[in-house]
């Protein structure tokens, strides 16, 4: 499903992914660890089409992700219809006036018909015990409560693959214990899932194999 071939990477000269080469096959659990500054962020932005290679190829679904392939409007439009990113920083992701418009936000940008929209909220918002702060406004939430938002947002989306940096962050022991829970039923529902942390404990629970992004920003 994803191909990653000898990428590289840098910032104003700096190498930040140096000749990286990774597979994740559909329905994979994957969690990538490092300290910081290895890459995983940079990686886990790239794989999300925000950051494209210097070299090397990336393809997803047997199609090249380059900033060529993404300057096609409906391609790129799909390819982010598959692929759920939640940011390190929720707040990044969070714009609209309310929860419910936030969550609704995805689904209406994908052309879903009212129905169809109001369904996915409500299911979504039940899931993650976001139903009784619908109407509030997400500069008045709380870290956690940003978070659970944030994942909301992308799994209205229905995505195939869910990509999430540091998971846990803000999230109170009951948050936890939540997203767990639907990280689990995510998995067991055969989505692929990709979890950048430096939570062993979680990456121990939650995924098949561990990829570990080196000193040398090389996958070992």
């Amino acid at each position: 499903m994803i191909e990653l071939n000898n990428i590289n990477f840098q910032y104003d000269d700096i190498p930040s992914l140096v000749d990286i080469s990774l597979s994740i096959e559909k329905g994979e659990s994957v969690g990538l660890e490092g300290d910081n500054g290895s890459g995983k962020s940079t990686l886990i932005k790239l794989l999300n089409g925000l950051i494209f290679a210097s070299s090397g190829t990336y393809f997803f679904e047997g199609k090249e992700i380059s900033k060529k392939t993404m300057k096609d409007e409906l391609f790129e439009k799909q390819f982010h219809s598959k692929i759920g990113y939640v940011f390190q920083n929720s707040e990044t992701q969070l714009f609209c006036g309310s929860v419910k418009e936030e969550i609704a936000f995805g689904p209406r940008q994908m052309g879903l018909a009212e129905d169809e929209i109001e369904i996915r909220c409500s299911d979504v918002m039940k899931l993650l015990g976001l139903t009784a702060i619908a109407e509030r406004a997400p500069y008045h939430l709380s870290g956690g409560e940003k978070r659970k938002t944030a994942l909301a947002c992308v799994i209205s989306m229905n995505p195939d693959v869910l990509i999430i940096d540091e998971p846990m962050n803000g999230l109170d022991k009951k948050s936890r214990v939540v997203l767990i829970d639907f990280l689990k039923a995510w998995k067991s529902a055969g989505k692929t899932l990709i979890i950048a942390t430096h939570e062993q404990s979680l990456l121990n629970e939650l995924v098949d194999r561990i990829v570990t992004i080196t000193e040398e920003h090389r996958i070992g």
